[in-house]
Protein backbone atom coordinates (compact mmCIF):
# COMPACT_ATOMS: atom_id res chain seq x y z
CA UNK A 1 0.00 0.00 0.00
CA UNK A 2 1.53 3.69 -0.61
CA UNK A 3 2.70 5.99 0.46
CA UNK A 4 6.16 4.73 0.57
CA UNK A 5 7.30 6.47 4.22
CA UNK A 6 11.35 7.28 4.50
CA UNK A 7 13.43 5.11 6.93
CA UNK A 8 13.32 7.44 9.80
CA UNK A 9 9.61 8.06 9.71
CA UNK A 10 9.07 3.88 9.68
CA UNK A 11 11.55 3.45 11.89
CA UNK A 12 11.36 6.60 14.78
CA UNK A 13 10.22 4.42 17.31
CA UNK A 14 6.82 5.95 16.90
CA UNK A 15 3.80 3.54 17.96
CA UNK A 16 2.01 1.40 15.55
CA UNK A 17 -1.91 1.49 14.49
CA UNK A 18 -3.97 -0.67 12.45
CA UNK A 19 -6.37 0.88 9.76
CA UNK A 20 -8.78 -0.41 7.59
CA UNK A 21 -9.34 0.46 4.07
CA UNK A 22 -13.17 2.20 3.85
CA UNK A 23 -13.74 0.14 0.78
CA UNK A 24 -13.22 -3.23 1.03
CA UNK A 25 -12.49 -3.17 5.17
CA UNK A 26 -8.83 -5.08 4.74
CA UNK A 27 -6.51 -4.10 7.82
CA UNK A 28 -3.46 -2.37 7.74
CA UNK A 29 -0.42 -1.78 10.54
CA UNK A 30 1.19 2.14 10.24
CA UNK A 31 3.15 3.87 12.35
CA UNK A 32 1.36 6.63 14.12
CA UNK A 33 3.16 9.11 12.77
CA UNK A 34 1.54 8.86 9.04
CA UNK A 35 -1.72 10.57 9.92
CA UNK A 36 -2.89 12.77 7.23
CA UNK A 37 -0.80 10.79 4.71
CA UNK A 38 -2.83 9.51 1.36
CA UNK A 39 -2.87 5.75 1.10
CA UNK A 40 -3.64 3.19 -1.39
CA UNK A 41 -4.77 -0.57 -0.76
CA UNK A 42 -3.14 -3.13 -1.95
CA UNK A 43 -6.01 -5.37 -2.33
CA UNK A 44 -9.02 -3.40 -3.98
CA UNK A 45 -6.98 -0.40 -5.02
CA UNK A 46 -9.06 2.68 -2.93
CA UNK A 47 -7.05 5.50 -2.44
CA UNK A 48 -8.19 7.21 0.63
CA UNK A 49 -6.37 10.24 3.24
CA UNK A 50 -5.91 8.87 7.10
CA UNK A 51 -6.99 11.03 9.84
CA UNK A 52 -8.73 13.58 7.20
CA UNK A 53 -12.56 14.16 7.30
CA UNK A 54 -14.66 10.95 5.47
CA UNK A 55 -15.76 10.79 2.06
CA UNK A 56 -18.78 8.80 1.05
CA UNK A 57 -18.46 6.65 -1.45
CA UNK A 58 -20.85 4.45 -4.16
CA UNK A 59 -19.08 1.07 -3.99
CA UNK A 60 -22.20 -1.35 -3.84
CA UNK A 61 -21.52 -2.48 0.03
CA UNK A 62 -21.19 0.64 1.57
CA UNK A 63 -24.81 1.30 3.58
CA UNK A 64 -25.54 5.05 2.97
CA UNK A 65 -27.80 7.46 4.25
CA UNK A 66 -28.92 9.32 0.87
CA UNK A 67 -28.77 12.72 1.17
CA UNK A 68 -32.03 14.52 0.27
CA UNK A 69 -30.30 16.14 -3.09
CA UNK A 70 -30.62 12.84 -4.18
CA UNK A 71 -33.01 10.41 -2.66
CA UNK A 72 -35.89 13.48 -1.97
CA UNK A 73 -36.19 12.79 1.43
CA UNK A 74 -35.32 15.58 4.47
CA UNK A 75 -31.75 16.41 5.28
CA UNK A 76 -30.26 13.82 8.09
CA UNK A 77 -30.13 14.48 12.11
CA UNK A 78 -27.81 17.02 13.18
CA UNK A 79 -26.19 13.42 14.44
CA UNK A 80 -24.98 11.60 10.89
CA UNK A 81 -26.58 8.00 10.78
CA UNK A 82 -23.57 5.78 10.81
CA UNK A 83 -21.94 5.06 7.37
CA UNK A 84 -20.32 1.61 6.73
CA UNK A 85 -17.93 2.19 4.98
CA UNK A 86 -17.32 5.60 5.13
CA UNK A 87 -14.15 6.16 6.32
CA UNK A 88 -11.12 4.42 7.83
CA UNK A 89 -11.27 3.44 11.31
CA UNK A 90 -8.34 3.44 13.36
CA UNK A 91 -7.91 0.06 14.99
CA UNK A 92 -6.21 0.00 18.70
CA UNK A 93 -4.69 -3.43 18.63
CA UNK A 94 -3.79 -3.00 22.26
CA UNK A 95 -7.09 -4.61 23.01
CA UNK A 96 -5.70 -7.97 21.78
CA UNK A 97 -5.74 -10.17 24.43
CA UNK A 98 -7.90 -7.97 27.04
CA UNK A 99 -11.14 -8.94 29.09
CA UNK A 100 -14.03 -7.34 27.84
CA UNK A 101 -17.26 -8.57 30.27
CA UNK A 102 -16.37 -12.52 30.29
CA UNK A 103 -14.91 -12.45 27.03
CA UNK A 104 -11.24 -11.90 26.31
CA UNK A 105 -10.64 -10.45 22.76
CA UNK A 106 -8.14 -12.52 20.75
CA UNK A 107 -8.51 -11.00 16.88
CA UNK A 108 -10.08 -8.31 14.29
CA UNK A 109 -12.36 -10.37 12.52
CA UNK A 110 -13.79 -6.66 10.57
CA UNK A 111 -15.71 -3.58 10.68
CA UNK A 112 -19.20 -2.18 10.21
CA UNK A 113 -20.61 1.36 10.08
CA UNK A 114 -20.82 1.38 13.77
CA UNK A 115 -18.73 -0.45 15.57
CA UNK A 116 -15.53 -3.18 15.00
CA UNK A 117 -15.60 -6.97 15.52
CA UNK A 118 -13.46 -8.79 17.05
CA UNK A 119 -12.85 -12.71 18.00
CA UNK A 120 -13.31 -13.31 21.62
CA UNK A 121 -13.31 -16.46 24.13
CA UNK A 122 -15.85 -16.76 26.09
CA UNK A 123 -14.44 -17.91 29.31
CA UNK A 124 -17.40 -19.32 31.27
CA UNK A 125 -18.68 -21.21 28.45
CA UNK A 126 -15.10 -22.09 26.43
CA UNK A 127 -15.98 -21.22 23.46
CA UNK A 128 -15.27 -18.51 20.79
CA UNK A 129 -17.62 -15.98 19.60
CA UNK A 130 -18.22 -12.41 17.81
CA UNK A 131 -17.73 -9.75 19.73
CA UNK A 132 -19.06 -5.97 18.12
CA UNK A 133 -17.80 -3.18 20.39
CA UNK A 134 -19.22 0.00 19.53
CA UNK A 135 -16.98 2.73 17.66
CA UNK A 136 -16.97 5.66 20.37
CA UNK A 137 -17.93 9.09 18.66
CA UNK A 138 -15.42 11.25 17.04
CA UNK A 139 -16.25 14.49 17.55
CA UNK A 140 -17.04 15.50 14.42
CA UNK A 141 -20.94 13.50 14.32
CA UNK A 142 -22.59 14.31 17.36
CA UNK A 143 -22.52 13.18 20.90
CA UNK A 144 -23.06 9.41 19.43
CA UNK A 145 -26.55 9.40 21.17
CA UNK A 146 -27.72 8.32 17.74
CA UNK A 147 -25.29 5.36 17.31
CA UNK A 148 -26.01 4.23 20.71
CA UNK A 149 -29.75 3.77 20.35
CA UNK A 150 -29.23 1.83 16.96
CA UNK A 151 -26.40 -0.20 18.32
CA UNK A 152 -29.10 -1.46 21.19
CA UNK A 153 -32.00 -1.38 18.78
CA UNK A 154 -29.71 -4.34 16.79
CA UNK A 155 -29.48 -6.22 19.71
CA UNK A 156 -32.87 -6.13 20.75
CA UNK A 157 -33.87 -6.78 16.54
CA UNK A 158 -32.02 -9.86 16.64
CA UNK A 159 -33.07 -11.20 19.86
CA UNK A 160 -36.45 -11.38 18.97
CA UNK A 161 -35.56 -13.89 15.93
CA UNK A 162 -34.60 -17.23 17.60
CA UNK A 163 -34.16 -18.79 14.06
CA UNK A 164 -31.56 -21.26 12.54
CA UNK A 165 -31.28 -18.95 10.02
CA UNK A 166 -30.52 -15.71 11.86
CA UNK A 167 -27.71 -14.93 13.13
CA UNK A 168 -28.10 -15.58 17.18
CA UNK A 169 -27.17 -12.70 19.79
CA UNK A 170 -26.37 -13.85 23.13
CA UNK A 171 -25.97 -10.89 24.99
CA UNK A 172 -25.36 -6.96 24.81
CA UNK A 173 -23.68 -5.59 27.84
CA UNK A 174 -21.18 -2.88 29.12
CA UNK A 175 -17.61 -2.85 30.37
CA UNK A 176 -15.59 0.10 31.05
CA UNK A 177 -17.28 2.76 29.25
CA UNK A 178 -17.27 0.42 26.34
CA UNK A 179 -20.68 -1.18 24.70
CA UNK A 180 -20.43 -4.39 23.21
CA UNK A 181 -22.93 -7.37 21.91
CA UNK A 182 -21.70 -11.09 22.26
CA UNK A 183 -22.89 -13.15 18.96
CA UNK A 184 -22.79 -16.68 17.35
CA UNK A 185 -19.04 -16.58 15.70
CA UNK A 186 -19.81 -17.12 11.82
CA UNK A 187 -16.20 -18.99 10.90
CA UNK A 188 -17.81 -19.23 6.87
CA UNK A 189 -16.91 -15.83 6.00
CA UNK A 190 -19.74 -13.95 4.11
CA UNK A 191 -21.34 -14.80 0.77
CA UNK A 192 -19.70 -11.85 -0.92
CA UNK A 193 -16.52 -13.05 0.29
CA UNK A 194 -17.17 -16.48 -1.14
CA UNK A 195 -18.51 -15.30 -4.43
CA UNK A 196 -15.49 -13.24 -4.64
CA UNK A 197 -12.94 -16.24 -4.20
CA UNK A 198 -14.67 -18.63 -6.12
CA UNK A 199 -17.38 -16.79 -8.85
CA UNK A 200 -21.13 -17.80 -9.38
CA UNK A 201 -23.00 -20.01 -7.55
CA UNK A 202 -24.82 -23.17 -9.22
CA UNK A 203 -28.27 -22.04 -8.77
CA UNK A 204 -30.18 -24.78 -6.65
CA UNK A 205 -27.09 -24.71 -4.65
CA UNK A 206 -27.98 -21.26 -3.97
CA UNK A 207 -31.64 -21.84 -3.53
CA UNK A 208 -31.14 -24.67 -0.99
CA UNK A 209 -28.57 -22.10 1.07
CA UNK A 210 -31.24 -19.34 1.07
CA UNK A 211 -34.23 -20.67 2.21
CA UNK A 212 -33.33 -20.18 5.87
CA UNK A 213 -32.66 -16.78 5.95
CA UNK A 214 -35.31 -16.01 3.84
CA UNK A 215 -37.62 -18.19 6.25
CA UNK A 216 -35.44 -15.90 9.12
CA UNK A 217 -36.75 -12.91 7.09
CA UNK A 218 -39.84 -14.09 7.03
CA UNK A 219 -40.28 -14.08 10.67
CA UNK A 220 -38.85 -10.88 10.98
CA UNK A 221 -41.57 -9.35 9.13
CA UNK A 222 -44.61 -11.06 11.30
CA UNK A 223 -42.51 -9.62 14.36
CA UNK A 224 -42.56 -6.34 12.96
CA UNK A 225 -39.03 -5.60 11.65
CA UNK A 226 -37.98 -4.88 8.32
CA UNK A 227 -34.32 -5.92 7.79
CA UNK A 228 -33.47 -2.70 5.38
CA UNK A 229 -29.97 -4.02 4.77
CA UNK A 230 -30.13 -7.08 3.01
CA UNK A 231 -27.15 -7.61 0.70
CA UNK A 232 -24.31 -10.12 0.48
CA UNK A 233 -21.82 -8.89 3.02
CA UNK A 234 -25.13 -9.55 5.92
CA UNK A 235 -25.57 -13.21 4.84
CA UNK A 236 -22.69 -15.22 6.35
CA UNK A 237 -21.82 -19.03 6.89
CA UNK A 238 -21.52 -20.94 9.74
CA UNK A 239 -18.86 -23.72 10.45
CA UNK A 240 -21.33 -26.43 9.00
CA UNK A 241 -21.48 -24.52 5.68
CA UNK A 242 -25.22 -23.26 6.37
CA UNK A 243 -26.09 -19.44 5.47
CA UNK A 244 -27.34 -17.14 8.10
CA UNK A 245 -28.72 -13.48 8.24
CA UNK A 246 -27.63 -10.79 10.51
CA UNK A 247 -26.44 -7.64 11.05
CA UNK A 248 -30.03 -5.71 11.90
CA UNK A 249 -28.51 -2.45 12.58
CA UNK A 250 -30.38 -0.44 10.24
CA UNK A 251 -33.70 -2.32 10.81
CA UNK A 252 -36.89 -0.74 11.15
CA UNK A 253 -38.61 -1.93 14.37
CA UNK A 254 -42.01 -1.46 14.39
CA UNK A 255 -42.59 -0.84 18.42
CA UNK A 256 -39.06 0.95 18.27
CA UNK A 257 -38.71 4.31 18.85
CA UNK A 258 -35.53 4.10 17.74
CA UNK A 259 -36.66 3.73 14.35
CA UNK A 260 -38.64 6.28 14.26
CA UNK A 261 -35.35 8.48 13.77
CA UNK A 262 -34.99 7.02 10.27
CA UNK A 263 -38.19 6.10 8.94
CA UNK A 264 -38.95 7.79 5.54
CA UNK A 265 -35.48 8.07 5.08
CA UNK A 266 -33.92 5.87 2.34
CA UNK A 267 -31.25 4.08 5.02
CA UNK A 268 -29.42 0.82 3.69
CA UNK A 269 -26.81 -0.14 0.86
CA UNK A 270 -26.68 1.97 -2.60
CA UNK A 271 -26.30 -1.37 -4.79
CA UNK A 272 -28.80 -3.47 -2.52
CA UNK A 273 -31.72 -1.49 -2.88
CA UNK A 274 -35.12 -1.45 -4.09
CA UNK A 275 -36.63 1.22 -6.42
CA UNK A 276 -39.10 2.87 -3.55
CA UNK A 277 -36.57 3.27 -1.39
CA UNK A 278 -34.06 4.85 -4.24
CA UNK A 279 -36.75 7.57 -4.64
CA UNK A 280 -37.14 8.09 -0.56
CA UNK A 281 -40.55 6.54 0.07
CA UNK A 282 -40.89 4.10 2.66
CA UNK A 283 -39.36 0.85 3.06
CA UNK A 284 -41.73 -2.15 3.11
CA UNK A 285 -41.09 -5.83 3.70
CA UNK A 286 -40.80 -5.87 -0.21
CA UNK A 287 -38.26 -3.96 -0.21
CA UNK A 288 -36.44 -6.89 1.74
CA UNK A 289 -37.79 -9.45 -0.81
CA UNK A 290 -36.23 -7.27 -3.74
CA UNK A 291 -33.01 -7.19 -1.81
CA UNK A 292 -32.96 -10.75 -2.09
CA UNK A 293 -33.43 -10.75 -5.40
CA UNK A 294 -30.63 -8.85 -6.42
CA UNK A 295 -29.00 -10.99 -3.74
CA UNK A 296 -29.56 -13.74 -5.87
CA UNK A 297 -28.92 -12.07 -9.21
CA UNK A 298 -24.99 -11.41 -7.66
CA UNK A 299 -24.88 -15.03 -6.67
CA UNK A 300 -25.47 -16.23 -10.08
CA UNK A 301 -23.91 -14.05 -12.46
CA UNK A 302 -20.55 -12.86 -9.76
CA UNK A 303 -21.23 -9.21 -10.08
CA UNK A 304 -23.74 -6.49 -8.92
CA UNK A 305 -26.59 -6.56 -11.02
CA UNK A 306 -26.49 -2.41 -11.78
CA UNK A 307 -23.02 -0.57 -11.77
CA UNK A 308 -22.36 2.54 -12.91
CA UNK A 309 -19.39 5.81 -12.28
CA UNK A 310 -21.01 8.05 -10.02
CA UNK A 311 -23.13 7.32 -7.47
CA UNK A 312 -26.40 9.97 -8.69
CA UNK A 313 -26.21 7.32 -11.44
CA UNK A 314 -26.41 4.46 -9.72
CA UNK A 315 -28.97 5.46 -7.33
CA UNK A 316 -31.27 6.38 -11.14
CA UNK A 317 -30.60 2.95 -12.20
CA UNK A 318 -31.86 1.79 -8.91
CA UNK A 319 -34.88 3.78 -9.15
CA UNK A 320 -35.70 2.62 -12.55
CA UNK A 321 -34.29 -0.41 -12.91
CA UNK A 322 -33.61 -1.84 -16.56
CA UNK A 323 -35.61 -5.46 -17.66
CA UNK A 324 -34.25 -8.01 -16.22
CA UNK A 325 -32.30 -10.49 -18.88
CA UNK A 326 -31.65 -13.91 -17.09
CA UNK A 327 -30.79 -15.81 -20.51
CA UNK A 328 -26.79 -16.22 -20.27
CA UNK A 329 -27.41 -17.77 -16.38
CA UNK A 330 -26.61 -21.57 -16.98
CA UNK A 331 -28.79 -23.92 -15.31
CA UNK A 332 -32.11 -21.61 -14.37
CA UNK A 333 -35.33 -23.73 -14.89
CA UNK A 334 -38.38 -21.71 -15.91
CA UNK A 335 -39.56 -21.61 -12.46
CA UNK A 336 -36.46 -20.33 -11.16
CA UNK A 337 -36.50 -17.89 -14.01
CA UNK A 338 -40.09 -16.67 -12.58
CA UNK A 339 -39.24 -16.95 -9.10
CA UNK A 340 -36.09 -14.14 -10.21
CA UNK A 341 -38.85 -11.61 -11.83
CA UNK A 342 -41.21 -11.95 -9.34
CA UNK A 343 -38.72 -10.50 -6.52
CA UNK A 344 -37.08 -7.92 -8.74
CA UNK A 345 -40.55 -6.51 -9.70
CA UNK A 346 -40.03 -2.62 -9.86
CA UNK A 347 -43.71 -2.57 -8.43
CA UNK A 348 -44.05 -3.34 -4.60
CA UNK A 349 -47.39 -5.05 -5.10
CA UNK A 350 -45.92 -7.51 -8.05
CA UNK A 351 -43.77 -9.26 -5.85
CA UNK A 352 -44.20 -12.21 -3.57
CA UNK A 353 -46.45 -11.33 -1.02
CA UNK A 354 -44.28 -12.99 1.94
CA UNK A 355 -40.94 -13.91 2.58
CA UNK A 356 -42.24 -17.54 3.35
CA UNK A 357 -44.13 -17.41 -0.16
CA UNK A 358 -40.61 -16.62 -1.25
CA UNK A 359 -39.11 -19.41 0.77
CA UNK A 360 -41.60 -22.26 -0.55
CA UNK A 361 -40.42 -21.56 -4.13
CA UNK A 362 -36.58 -21.67 -3.07
CA UNK A 363 -37.55 -24.51 -1.72
CA UNK A 364 -39.25 -25.90 -4.86
CA UNK A 365 -36.73 -24.58 -7.59
CA UNK A 366 -33.09 -26.14 -5.12
CA UNK A 367 -35.10 -29.79 -5.86
CA UNK A 368 -36.44 -29.54 -9.02
CA UNK A 369 -34.46 -31.36 -12.24
CA UNK A 370 -32.03 -29.46 -14.43
CA UNK A 371 -34.08 -27.68 -17.40
CA UNK A 372 -31.88 -24.36 -18.31
CA UNK A 373 -32.75 -21.48 -20.46
CA UNK A 374 -30.67 -22.00 -23.49
CA UNK A 375 -28.64 -19.24 -24.53
CA UNK A 376 -28.71 -18.24 -28.10
CA UNK A 377 -25.30 -19.25 -29.30
CA UNK A 378 -26.34 -22.71 -28.08
CA UNK A 379 -29.75 -22.91 -29.48
CA UNK A 380 -28.81 -21.88 -32.90
CA UNK A 381 -26.29 -24.63 -32.86
CA UNK A 382 -29.11 -26.96 -32.09
CA UNK A 383 -31.09 -26.01 -34.58
CA UNK A 384 -28.46 -26.86 -36.95
CA UNK A 385 -27.68 -30.35 -35.80
CA UNK A 386 -31.48 -31.08 -36.14
CA UNK A 387 -31.71 -29.99 -39.93
CA UNK A 388 -28.72 -31.79 -40.57
CA UNK A 389 -30.85 -34.90 -38.88
CA UNK A 390 -33.66 -33.87 -40.52
CA UNK A 391 -32.18 -33.99 -44.04
CA UNK A 392 -30.64 -37.43 -42.78
CA UNK A 393 -34.41 -38.93 -41.97
CA UNK A 394 -35.12 -37.62 -45.14
CA UNK A 395 -33.42 -39.92 -47.37
CA UNK A 396 -33.75 -42.66 -45.22
CA UNK A 397 -37.52 -42.54 -45.80
CA UNK A 398 -37.17 -41.71 -49.40
CA UNK A 399 -34.99 -44.75 -49.24
CA UNK A 400 -37.32 -46.78 -47.12
CA UNK A 401 -40.48 -45.63 -49.20
CA UNK A 402 -38.76 -46.79 -52.75
CA UNK A 403 -38.09 -50.28 -50.86
CA UNK A 404 -41.44 -50.66 -49.50
CA UNK A 405 -43.42 -49.64 -53.02
CA UNK A 406 -41.16 -52.48 -54.65
CA UNK A 407 -42.12 -55.28 -52.24
CA UNK A 408 -45.83 -54.15 -52.55
CA UNK A 409 -45.75 -54.77 -55.96
CA UNK A 410 -44.04 -57.69 -55.81
CA UNK A 411 -46.86 -58.66 -53.28
CA UNK A 412 -49.26 -57.71 -56.12
CA UNK A 413 -47.70 -59.97 -58.39
CA UNK A 414 -47.84 -63.26 -56.40
CA UNK A 415 -51.55 -62.65 -56.37
CA UNK A 416 -52.04 -63.24 -52.25
CA UNK A 417 -54.59 -61.02 -51.12
CA UNK A 418 -53.58 -58.32 -48.58
CA UNK A 419 -55.00 -59.18 -45.35
CA UNK A 420 -56.97 -56.66 -43.70
CA UNK A 421 -56.97 -55.31 -40.41
CA UNK A 422 -58.94 -53.61 -38.17
CA UNK A 423 -58.21 -49.97 -36.68
CA UNK A 424 -57.75 -50.63 -33.18
CA UNK A 425 -60.27 -47.79 -31.30
CA UNK A 426 -58.64 -45.29 -29.16
CA UNK A 427 -58.38 -46.22 -25.27
CA UNK A 428 -60.03 -42.54 -23.47
CA UNK A 429 -60.06 -42.28 -19.80
CA UNK A 430 -63.05 -39.63 -18.23
CA UNK A 431 -61.91 -38.48 -14.82
CA UNK A 432 -64.70 -37.06 -12.63
CA UNK A 433 -64.00 -33.02 -12.15
CA UNK A 434 -65.21 -33.59 -8.65
CA UNK A 435 -62.68 -33.74 -5.72
CA UNK A 436 -59.24 -34.96 -6.34
CA UNK A 437 -59.48 -38.23 -8.09
CA UNK A 438 -56.56 -40.20 -10.23
CA UNK A 439 -56.91 -42.13 -13.77
CA UNK A 440 -56.20 -46.47 -13.31
CA UNK A 441 -54.22 -47.80 -15.51
CA UNK A 442 -57.56 -48.57 -18.77
CA UNK A 443 -57.21 -51.03 -21.49
CA UNK A 444 -53.66 -49.35 -22.99
CA UNK A 445 -51.50 -51.98 -20.82
CA UNK A 446 -49.21 -51.98 -17.40
CA UNK A 447 -47.37 -49.65 -19.18
CA UNK A 448 -49.55 -46.20 -19.82
CA UNK A 449 -49.02 -44.69 -17.29
CA UNK A 450 -45.08 -44.23 -18.39
CA UNK A 451 -47.07 -41.58 -20.80
CA UNK A 452 -48.07 -37.93 -21.00
CA UNK A 453 -52.01 -37.81 -19.68
CA UNK A 454 -52.32 -35.81 -23.32
CA UNK A 455 -54.54 -38.17 -25.32
CA UNK A 456 -55.18 -40.54 -22.52
CA UNK A 457 -57.63 -38.81 -20.72
CA UNK A 458 -60.66 -36.48 -21.54
CA UNK A 459 -59.73 -32.96 -21.08
CA UNK A 460 -63.35 -31.57 -20.89
CA UNK A 461 -63.48 -32.90 -17.06
CA UNK A 462 -60.42 -31.06 -16.29
CA UNK A 463 -60.27 -28.23 -14.22
CA UNK A 464 -57.35 -28.08 -12.43
CA UNK A 465 -54.23 -30.78 -11.99
CA UNK A 466 -51.26 -31.71 -10.18
CA UNK A 467 -48.47 -34.40 -9.78
CA UNK A 468 -47.85 -36.73 -6.76
CA UNK A 469 -44.29 -35.75 -7.41
CA UNK A 470 -44.29 -31.43 -6.60
CA UNK A 471 -46.60 -29.50 -4.73
CA UNK A 472 -47.69 -27.30 -7.33
CA UNK A 473 -51.20 -27.63 -8.97
CA UNK A 474 -51.70 -26.36 -12.46
CA UNK A 475 -54.36 -25.31 -14.98
CA UNK A 476 -54.63 -28.10 -18.00
CA UNK A 477 -53.26 -25.46 -20.55
CA UNK A 478 -49.97 -24.98 -18.74
CA UNK A 479 -46.71 -26.35 -20.20
CA UNK A 480 -45.67 -27.74 -16.98
CA UNK A 481 -48.90 -29.53 -16.26
CA UNK A 482 -48.65 -31.04 -20.19
CA UNK A 483 -45.45 -33.01 -18.97
CA UNK A 484 -47.61 -34.96 -16.30
CA UNK A 485 -46.92 -38.70 -16.53
CA UNK A 486 -50.44 -40.46 -16.25
CA UNK A 487 -49.51 -42.50 -13.60
CA UNK A 488 -48.68 -39.29 -11.06
CA UNK A 489 -52.14 -37.29 -12.35
CA UNK A 490 -54.17 -36.07 -9.87
CA UNK A 491 -57.43 -34.16 -10.83
CA UNK A 492 -58.94 -31.52 -8.77
CA UNK A 493 -62.07 -29.85 -9.07
CA UNK A 494 -61.63 -26.72 -7.08
CA UNK A 495 -58.79 -24.37 -6.40
CA UNK A 496 -60.37 -25.41 -2.24
CA UNK A 497 -60.00 -29.40 -3.04
CA UNK A 498 -55.90 -28.25 -4.17
CA UNK A 499 -55.15 -26.14 -1.53
CA UNK A 500 -56.73 -28.52 0.98
CA UNK A 501 -54.78 -31.58 -0.62
CA UNK A 502 -51.33 -29.45 -0.06
CA UNK A 503 -50.75 -27.79 -3.24
CA UNK A 504 -49.31 -24.80 -3.92
CA UNK A 505 -50.41 -22.51 -7.03
CA UNK A 506 -47.95 -23.02 -9.99
CA UNK A 507 -46.27 -19.49 -10.17
CA UNK A 508 -46.12 -19.47 -14.20
CA UNK A 509 -49.81 -19.86 -14.67
CA UNK A 510 -51.25 -19.16 -11.63
CA UNK A 511 -54.60 -21.04 -11.31
CA UNK A 512 -54.72 -19.15 -7.88
CA UNK A 513 -56.38 -16.49 -9.92
CA UNK A 514 -56.74 -17.44 -13.77
CA UNK A 515 -59.64 -19.79 -14.85
CA UNK A 516 -58.86 -23.06 -16.42
CA UNK A 517 -59.17 -23.05 -20.23
CA UNK A 518 -62.68 -23.54 -21.24
CA UNK A 519 -63.44 -27.31 -22.11
CA UNK A 520 -62.65 -28.94 -25.69
CA UNK A 521 -66.01 -29.55 -28.27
Amino acid sequence: MNPRPSQSEATAGASQVDIACPQCNALYRVAATLTGRRFQCRKCGHVWRWGARPARTTSAESGVNMPSSEAGVAAPPAEAIPVAGSGSTIIDMSWVGKRLGRYRLKSVLGRGGMGVVWRAQDLTLNRDVAIKILTPPSGRGGDGTLSRALFLQEARAAAKLNHPGAVTVFEIAEDGGAQFIAMELMQGGMLRDHIEAHGPMEPRRLFRLLVAPTRALALAHERGIIHRDVKPGNLMFDDHGQLKLGDFGLSDVADDPTSLTLRGRSVGSLGWVAPETARGEQTLPASDIYAMGLVMLYALTGKPWLAAETRSKLLELHQNPPPLDLSDIEGLTPDASALLHRCLAPNPADRFRTAEELATLLEHCANEPDEPLIPQSVLMRSRARAIIASVGLAILAIALSIAFIFGYLQYLASGMKKPQSRPQPRQVVTIEPAGATEPGDGADGRDAGNWSWLGRVDERGLLFIASRQDRLYHVPSCLEARRILLRDMINYGSREAATGGGRTPCPICRPDVNDPSPPRD
